[in-house]
């Protein structure tokens, strides 16, 4: 099978686990969500919505199948479904399907004329349908103009020449996601950014001799121009936050003093721009450059092109020109390309971010936001949902980890509607937020280091990124080490107790030492149950028990008293002396009692325990040692025992690829491990299911639980 069919079934798999027999969904619909959920995993959209609407103009009829609404931009983006496959059955492997050129012509004829004709669009009776939200949303954003509406088509075929020749329209904003685009975004985790500057006639740039030479031996050249800031605007509209992906943080808005300062430079005085403003950072992995005379050339294109710093500039001039308070056509912005290999920019990124002249205030834990480990544990935290707590009306939640500063705020501004930002603050409540800071924090802590803690967050946020660091090194593996949704939950849990420890302070009446007395608390009862909790049962009610609280609460009790008592005989203020070593020493010699032991329901959780890439390869493990005609006989026998296609489907797509030993990826294994633990539950014998150990179900059953 070809690569390209292999990533296309993915989101034909996707598909078929919502298209259930259990929960019956409409094919379309399910392939949609299927995309979508790709698409936002790669940071392309944000939630788009199925809302399936048909429109008559006279004997034409015209069809819209879904909307996303972004308000950082203030963009309504429609989106069209093209199922190329409509005659292959979703259990059965999907091949390369050409996407007609026609089909694409009506997909945007359909678009653009609902986007056109919005006035005259009936609203569905229901309420509840989710087409009335955005025919209520197509009235409002069809009278701010054609630059506020964005189309979208999105198709499992393959578009050709012509196709794509087609699907480049002028009357919006248009773009095009086909089976090869979709492949390309999910090898790489997200789509190279391959910007072509031929619209604007090429970016004028200097480049010495010396330079010219190292980057046609492959090695790092900096590049100098000036961008036109219609052409900066276009290529964060056009990309959106993709474009800022290696900068260390979101558009943080016009409330601070610099980005007003931004917005008052181009709208007042932009032919100034370029000599107020810093411009911007970028980076490359590879240019096309036209020269015109020495050490002068046109940058005509460039491959893998982000901006690293200066992002609040690219972000405002975008925000201006879409609020009309300004022309951009006479703005220059002064950029430094430097043109670097692939393999190097995750270590050139963070030193370009730091020592670039920057125009607001950057925190040392910001220059950290790239780094493996967080932009996984963000990918958990979207992705993982928790059960309902006390204040969340019966509903689930979600733990939201802020990896770049301002993250949340930016997610919560795109909500439109009201009920859209009621959902989002539901859904990710404040108090199930914590941001970088908070989690080396509160993990430290955990970690018996409360003094590293007390130096401040800064200083306790490197000190985390060295345990991290020199746990790679200890495993002495070239592959980084990331978090499992296992540990996600556990940190969480984590915040759950100093969420806690915050209220029985506040319930103490313990305030101008609050944050040191939590963390010498944490401590404390870290070392006390040598690092053990009930994490299942403290994640499953999103509390403690009552026992853990009261004992929680003697610790604090005593804790304080302890912190006070030696501070006072040292004649130190508290908090200096909570920076010492001998401070925790005394804290844990003390006769603080605890009636809590911990039982079989408990877990321990470490920074050195975590949870790894090595470790989840060998447990795939168990999967490859099926023969194929044992991965046959487990279809058959799923087939008879569930309608959940999508089992049968997996298992005989192992039985395809069992004679490469080739390890099913975390989802497929999640899968799979369902499939096996189904046919034990059903006393199915004969299949080959005997090969897994008693001790390796155990491990099946983990794998069953993470998320997806």
């Amino acid at each position: 099978m070809h690569s390209h069919d292999i990533n296309i079934n993915q989101i034909r798999e996707r598909a078929l686990e919502a298209y259930d027999l259990e929960q019956p969904m409409h094919r379309n619909e399910a392939i949609f969500r299927s995309i979508a959920e790709l698409l936002i995993d790669c940071g392309h959209y944000t939630l788009p919505e199925w809302a399936p609407l048909s429109f008559k103009d006279g004997k034409k009829k015209h069809t819209v199948h879904g909307y996303e609404i972004d308000e950082e931009f203030n963009i309504l983006t429609l989106f069209y479904l093209i199922d190329s496959h409509s005659k292959t059955p979703l259990y059965n492997s999907w091949t390369r399907e050409l996407c007609s050129s026609s089909e694409i012509d009506y997909a945007f004829e359909s678009l653009e004329s609902i986007a056109t004709l919005a006035s005259n669009i009936i609203q569905p009776a229901d309420d509840s349908d989710p087409a009335s939200e955005m025919c209520d949303l197509l009235h409002q954003f069809a009278s701010q103009g054609k630059n506020r509406i964005s189309i979208c088509i999105l198709t499992t075929g393959e578009l050709s020449k012509e196709g794509w020749k087609r699907s480049d329209r002028a009357n919006f904003h248009t773009s095009v996601w086909d089976s090869f685009r979709i492949c390309n975004a999910l090898k790489s985790s997200t789509e190279q950014l391959s910007i072509s500057f031929e619209k604007y006639g090429g970016i004028d740039c200097l480049l010495d001799e010396k330079d010219f030479l190292a980057m046609q031996n492959k090695k790092t050249a900096v590049l100098l121009g000036k961008m036109p800031g219609e052409c900066l605007a276009d290529l964060y509209f056009d990309h959106r936050t993709r474009l800022l992906q290696q900068n260390i943080r979101a558009f943080l808005n016009f409330s601070g003093k610099i980005n007003r300062g931004i917005r008052d430079t181009i709208k007042s005085e932009p032919d100034r721009f370029l000599s107020y403003n810093n411009g911007i950072a970028a980076t490359a992995s590879e240019v096309i450059l036209k020269k015109q005379t020495d050490n002068v050339y046109k940058l005509i294109s460039a491959k893998d092109f982000q901006v690293v710093n200066g992002g609040q500039t690219t972000a405002a001039l975008m925000h201006t020109r879409l609020d009309k308070l300004s022309d951009l056509s006479n703005i220059q912005v002064a950029m430094k390309l430097t043109v670097v290999s692939p393999q190097e920019l995750e270590n050139l990124v963070p030193k370009i971010s730091r020592f670039a002249n920057s125009q607001n205030k950057i925190q040392d834990a910001d220059f950290a936001s790239n780094h493996p480990w967080l932009v996984r544990l963000e990918d958990l935290s979207r992705k993982t949902e928790a059960p309902k707590d006390d204040k969340s009306n019966g509903q689930p939640i979600t733990w939201y980890f802020e990896r770049v500063r301002g993250q949340f705020n930016v997610d919560l501004s795109r909500c439109k509607s009201p009920s859209q930002k009621t959902f989002f603050r539901s859904r990710s409540p404040a108090r199930c937020k914590f941001d970088k800071t908070s989690l080396a924090s509160v993990i430290m802590a955990w970690e018996g280091e409360p003094t590293i803690v007390s130096l401040g967050r800064q200083k306790c946020f490197g000190a985390f990124m060295k345990k991290l660091y020199a746990l790679k090194e200890s495993k002495n593996v070239k592959e980084e080490i990331l978090p499992s949704a296992t540990d996600f939950k556990k940190i969480s849990v984590l915040h759950i107790l100093k969420r806690e420890a915050g209220q029985i302070c506040k319930e103490l009446d313990i305030s101008t030492i609050r944050s040191t007395v939590i963390n010498y608390s944490i401590a404390f009862f870290s070392y006390e149950t040598k690092g053990k909790l009930p994490f299942e049962e403290i994640w499953k009610n999103q509390k403690t028990p009552d026992n853990l609280y009261k004992n929680l609460r003697l610790v604090i009790r005593g804790v304080e008293k302890i912190l006070h008592r030696e501070a006072a005989e040292k004649k130190q203020i508290v908090t200096e002396y909570a920076k010492k070593q001998e401070c925790f020493k005394t804290i844990i010699e003390s006769s603080i009692e605890m009636d809590l032991k911990s039982c079989s329901g408990w877990s321990s959780f470490s920074i050195s325990e975590m949870l790894n890439n090595i470790e989840q390869k060998e447990e795939a493990e168990i999967f490859v040692r099926f023969t194929e005609q044992e991965w046959i006989k487990i279809s058959r026998a799923l087939e008879k025992k569930t309608r959940n296609n999508a089992f049968a489907s997996m298992a005989k797509e192992m039985a395809k690829t069992s004679k490469q030993k080739k390890k099913p990826t975390a989802k497929q294994s999640r899968i799979l491990a369902k499939c096996l633990l189904l046919l034990r539950e059903k006393g199915v014998s004969g299949v080959g299911i005997e090969k897994v150990l008693p001790t390796e179900w155990n491990n099946l059953e983990k794998i069953a639980l993470l998320e997806k």
